[in-house]
């Protein structure tokens, strides 16, 4: 697995992201979390969240907390919103990984991207740099064609929709 992205949400949340994988991360009094839901679906696990709402009632080898995290907004940045996640450091996620099967593959993404990724103290140094993927490659001559034919295509549809629009404004249609 290549490719992997470290996304900050805010000063004390992340996402790290692979394809099509991700893992929240929280800074909580300090220490770096991992949603135990994000490396359970990872891995492949079927309804991630009750096996985490069981794995904390029944207080096993787990240690788990239960932690509002921040929504992302659709700008991608912060919300206002937060909901409740079930967390787990580094050793729990290794817990995690020894209790269930998971592809070997995400094992060592899990390894040696998630668990090794580390937030700091709002105002203090990152031992990481945290980098924003790019937004889209760059286009060769065939793709810019059709890029410029999709974009011919969107612009018909929407003035076929203004005109619509028009019509249906009109008081006697």
């Amino acid at each position: 697995m290549t490719g992997t992205a470290k996304v900050e949400i805010a000063g004390k949340a992340a996402v790290v992201e692979q394809e099509g994988k991700s893992v929240r991360v929280l800074l909580h009094e300090g220490e770096t979390l991992y949603a135990a839901r994000d490396i359970l679906k990872a891995c492949g696990t079927k309804y991630p969240e009750k096996w985490c709402a069981r794995e904390f009632r029944d207080q096993t080898r787990v240690r788990m907390l239960k932690l509002l995290y921040p929504a992302r907004g659709k700008t991608g940045g912060m919300n206002r919103r937060t909901y409740e996640m079930y967390f787990t450091d580094e050793a729990g996620g290794l817990t995690i990984l020894e209790m269930i099967g998971c592809d070997n593959g995400v094992r060592d993404w899990l390894k040696t991207e998630v668990f090794p990724y580390k937030l700091s103290r709002p105002g203090t140094q990152r031992a990481e740099k945290i980098h924003e993927p790019p937004i889209c490659p760059p286009a060769s001559d065939g793709m810019k064609d059709r890029l410029e034919y999709v974009n011919n295509q969107i612009d018909a549809m929407l003035f076929a929709l203004l005109e619509l629009k028009k019509y249906i404004a009109q008081p006697n249609a």
